[in-house]
């Protein structure tokens, strides 16, 4: 399946033997540039290696399989998007525990009291209606329900048939059904309906829904006013002043920084296209003076992932330094994964272990070699060349010198270092 004198798969051969979707997954896998012992990974976490988190993600996704009915918060994988949805939300950190909380059962009701054996009363003291579960407190109890038909001549709101009960995971799952704006404020609604019903019932203080309409309508205003301001008030403790003031602060924006006397700085990036699999790295090298050692951009036929994309400029850079720089070397690249690789590589079994374990060879043919995270502000005449390399579909090294395309973009970088 292998052609060993090109490190190549054999695509005619894979082709007789493989249906054409294996044979688009196994063209992705990168071939070791010599001959490399497998490796076993764990597939459902990205680093390769085995989490009780995955784990975890896993059997409940089977569980739901086996069940008979697959919840929209997971995925076949064991991955669960609704809960990155949840987490993202426009709304204080605090009202994200409390839904947490909330989905998990973990709020002090009256019904999770007497199955733990602290009260032997389980009916609501509210309504006297129906037992206090999770779902009745913040949803069917009366006063939950008289909040939300008052919140509904303010907000949109998911419509009362989608809030039935419809099993443990009913509020992930309908986050997961509606939008951002529409699941945030949904949970706001919630979260000061459950406060409500703890400052009657523990401080006997009776809160009328006008007053909670003020506040969740103010409440929501100024959250708005924050995004648009560019910060978020993560604990939603900040005090009214500071949530008004909605004038945007425009960070500077950093540029590349020269490295110290005696060293280099390889700066490298990748650019993919998923659809085509085509993909392009770039590499530019540059002294403590941003004099320019060696440049160049490769294309990719098939790039196999962003990540991997990112690894082989990693590599494709210190190979170029091993040979044409051999020295005191700083690689920088905007992809965090590959860096993180990079200084602790047996900590991952990624799909890009293989290039990983290529760049630490050619890694250790220099003096001494650092790796750094930057952002993309200071990696642009390597995201440049990237992105050429894939247009161009074309392959090419320059020495002391960079591409007339890029020249522009270099000098700004020197220039901008020397004024900072």
């Amino acid at each position: 399946m292998i052609d060993e004198d090109s490190r190549s798969w054999k695509e005619d051969l894979l082709r007789r033997f493989f249906h054409q979707f294996d044979v688009d997954e196994i063209l992705k896998l990168h071939i070791p540039w010599r001959e490399e012992e497998d490796t076993i990974a764990w597939h459902y976490e990205k680093t390769g290696t085995f989490t009780v988190r995955s784990a975890y993600r896993l059997g409940t996704s089977l569980k739901e399989l086996d069940a008979g009915h697959s919840s929209s918060s997971a995925n076949p994988d064991g991955a669960r998007p609704a809960w990155k949805k949840l987490w993202k939300l426009p709304i204080p950190h605090k009202v994200r525990i409390f839904a947490w909380k909330l989905i998990h059962g973990g709020l002090a009701t009256k019904s999770n009291k007497k199955k733990r054996g602290i009260t032997h009363n389980g009916v609501c003291d509210l309504c006297g209606s129906a037992e206090e579960s999770e779902h009745h407190a913040v949803i069917t109890c009366n006063h939950a329900l008289a909040l939300r038909e008052a919140m509904r001549e303010c907000w949109d709101l998911p419509l009362e048939d989608e809030l039935s009960f419809s099993g443990p995971e009913w509020l992930l799952q309908l986050i997961d059904r509606n939008n951002a704006g529409e699941a945030a404020r949904l949970l706001l609604i919630l979260w000061r309906a459950w406060y409500v019903r703890n400052e009657l019932t523990h401080g006997g203080r009776w809160i009328p829904t006008e007053g909670s309409v003020n506040f969740l309508s103010g409440y929501w205003a100024t959250l708005s006013s924050i995004k648009q301001g560019g910060a978020e008030d993560l604990k939603g403790k900040a005090t009214v002043s500071k949530l008004t003031d909605t004038r945007a602060r425009v960070p500077a924006k950093c540029r590349w920084q020269a490295p110290a006397s005696g060293w280099i700085k390889i700066n490298t990036d990748g650019a993919f296209s998923e659809a085509s699999g085509e993909a392009g790295i770039g590499v530019i090298i540059r002294n403590h003076l941003g004099q320019v050692i060696l440049s160049g951009w490769k294309y990719i036929d098939k790039g196999g992932s962003v990540e991997q994309v990112e690894a082989l400029a990693c590599r494709e850079g210190l190979a170029l330094a091993a040979e044409w720089a051999p020295g005191q070397v700083i690689v920088e690249s905007d992809c965090s994964t590959v860096i993180k690789y990079l200084a602790c590589p047996d900590a991952q079994r990624s799909p890009s272990t293989f290039i990983i374990r290529a760049a630490l060879e050619e890694a250790r043919k220099l003096l001494k070699v650092e790796f750094r995270h930057i952002g993309r502000d200071q990696n642009g005449v390597a995201h440049e060349l990237a992105q050429m390399a894939k247009r161009l579909r074309h392959s090419a090294v320059w020495r002391e010198r960079v591409p007339v395309c890029v020249e522009q973009a270099c000098v700004h970088d020197v220039n901008s270092s020397i004024i900072h």
